[in-house]
């Protein structure tokens, strides 16, 4: 097999690593994330168990993975949605953050339920940091090191 320049992946890791997510978004879709077994998953995602298990170490690891990702998609999201609706502070910020978290589908419901509410606003924290770094000033956030503290608190005191 070539060795492969650095900075790409495998087209059949990339292909295998989505058909795993497309399974297993699938099935939060229909059931609870709790009910979910590397057996379905693997069916859903036509890869033997061995495959899955290439890439996850179980089914908790593949569910962080993703929660990660959707939750600062979600995040991005809904600032980009705040933005877009006119000026940007805190409160249209939370405000569309907000109803990002409730407002999704199925799978996103059961994926939301099924992370811990404080791993979800430390998920938050990154990209909200990375938000406002160009726009401190325009919605009135601390300068410099205390950015992420203060977002940190912030995000605390959503799901508090």
């Amino acid at each position: 097999m070539a060795a492969q320049s650095p900075g790409t992946e495998d087209l059949r890791v990339v292909k295998t690593r989505q058909a795993i997510y497309e399974a297993f978004k699938a099935l939060l879709a229909q059931m609870e994330y709790s009910k979910i077994t590397v057996s379905a998953l693997s069916r859903e995602a036509r890869i033997n168990r061995k495959t899955f298990y290439a890439h996850y170490a179980n089914i908790d690891a593949l569910l962080e993975e993703i929660g990660c990702e959707e939750v600062r998609r979600i995040c991005r999201d809904a600032v980009r949605q705040a933005s877009d609706d006119g000026p940007l502070d805190r409160f249209s910020i939370t405000l569309a953050l907000l109803k990002a978290l409730v407002d999704n589908t199925e799978s996103e419901a059961n994926l939301l339920r099924s992370l811990d509410p404080l791993q979800v606003a430390l998920l938050i924290v990154d990209p909200l940091v990375e938000f406002a770094t160009g726009e401190q000033e325009r919605i009135g956030l601390p300068e410099g090191e205390n950015l992420r503290s203060f977002v940190a608190c912030y995000t605390g005191g959503l799901f508090a």
